[in-house]
């Protein structure tokens, strides 16, 4: 029943570490730390597309749903959460996909003889490990070899795919280094280029047997003219303006790899080019298909989020009352187009005699019980009605029914 295999017994595992060595190699091979990630978000396109990712869930709406027997929470659970910036904290949970993981440390308050959360920090990646037996712990003054073990009720920690052999997560981040190294070269030679051959060469000419005094003056009246566009030279000297001139198109080439270099990170964090760069050989249908591929992975995102806030809940839940039942849970509401789609088909089966109960509505279109009413569509034709008008239909229903012998003897029986 025990576990056979182990870090202790494998032959490739020595306890020479005191906690697991980060396994990204990448930053292996590169020679750098965690902290370099922080440096790639210094390039425009990969924020771009960092805040893309991160948009296609911030902009999503959400609510806590509470299933049978958790009602007697949402109170207390709504006073909680209602002063966080919540907008944020689910920003600090999106950090895992692109540098592993997430630390954020829960601050804790009492108020009224219950815990409350006060904040959520982010804490930095590279004060963190992990240990052998794939705990994170915090490398502190008191502990920098094996670290502190974190303490319970105290972090939320999503990560993104971790696995036994890398409990640090699968870092998107990483995947976009060496491409924004080679751009970043690019540039440098790039502007060297455009410095050298973008503008044209004056070149002058002398006499042979021109003394070198005379060359460096002549030299000196070129520079003068590059400034300031004019100048004067002797007779017997020539200035002709040369251009480069490429068949190949070999200007382009930095300029290409520029773009290479765009769209590997593009499909390093969105898997996809074309909702970042459609180009001039982009097609609608091509960028639609690509926008459900993000799509995708903002569903995935979302329940990262989602598995990270259901744990809050249940820790707030757990601290403050006594043997929890059912545990409240973090739900996204479906797109607009979904329910567009669910609204056409709920028409067409309305006017084939379907009437839906409004637990369908609060499912279906994420409503609350006190929030809408379910009418019969023959009731919403009649033309309005005063209170007075409703008050005298009813007494005259009254009066009909007294009336009506037969129809009173039925209801008696």
């Amino acid at each position: 029943m025990s576990e056979f295999v182990t870090r202790a017994r494998s032959v490739d595992w020595a306890d020479v570490w005191g906690h697991l060595p980060d396994p990204d190699p990448i930053l292996l091979k590169a020679g750098v730390d965690v902290t370099v990630f922080d440096q790639l978000l210094a390039d425009p396109h990969v924020f771009a597309c960092f805040q893309s990712r991160k948009a296609g869930v911030l902009t999503s709406e959400w609510r806590v749903e509470y299933p049978k027997g958790s009602e007697k929470y949402s109170a207390f659970l709504d006073k909680v959460m209602s002063p966080l910036p919540l907008t944020s904290i689910i920003s600090q949970f999106l950090d895992a996909p692109f540098y592993g993981f997430s630390v954020n440390e829960i601050m804790w308050r009492m108020e009224a003889s219950k815990w409350v959360v006060d904040r959520i920090d982010q804490k930095p990646n590279d004060w963190f490990v992990w240990d052998k037996k794939n705990r994170c712990r915090f490398i502190s003054k008191k502990n920098m070899d094996t670290g502190e073990l974190l303490p319970d009720y105290k972090f939320l920690i999503p990560r993104s795919f971790p696995t036994f052999k890398n409990p640090y997560g699968i870092r998107t981040l990483s995947r976009c280094f060496w491409p924004v190294v080679f751009k970043r070269a690019g540039y440098k030679y790039w502007t060297t280029f455009m410095e050298r051959f973008g503008i044209p060469w004056l070149l002058g000419k002398v006499p042979r047997g021109t003394s070198e005094p005379e060359r460096q003056e002549l030299l000196a009246s070129l520079v003068k003219m590059v400034q300031s566009a004019v100048g004067v030279v002797n007779d017997d000297e020539s200035i002709e303006a040369l251009e480069m001139k490429s068949k190949g198109g070999n200007e382009n080439i930095f300029a290409q790899m520029v773009n290479s270099a765009n769209g590997e990170i593009s499909k390093a964090i969105l898997t996809q080019t074309l909702s970042t760069e459609i180009g001039d050989k982009g097609a609608y249908a091509a960028s639609q298909s690509h926008l459900a591929v993000r799509s995708d992975l903002c569903t995935m995102d979302r329940k990262l989020v989602c598995e990270t806030f259901d744990q809050l809940l249940g820790w707030c839940v757990t601290l403050n009352f006594a043997s929890p039942t059912a545990m409240p849970f973090m739900k996204w509401m479906e797109e607009e187009d979904s329910k567009e789609g669910h609204s056409r088909r709920d028409t067409q089966l309305s006017t084939q005699g379907v009437r839906f109960k409004p637990p369908y509505y609060q499912r279906v279109y994420n409503l609350r019980a006190d929030e809408f009413e379910v009418v019969d569509p023959a009731e919403m034709n009649e033309p309005a009605q005063t209170d007075q008008e409703k008050q005298q239909k009813k007494t005259n229903e009254r009066t009909k029914k007294r009336e009506d012998p037969k129809r009173g003897t039925k209801e008696k029986k």
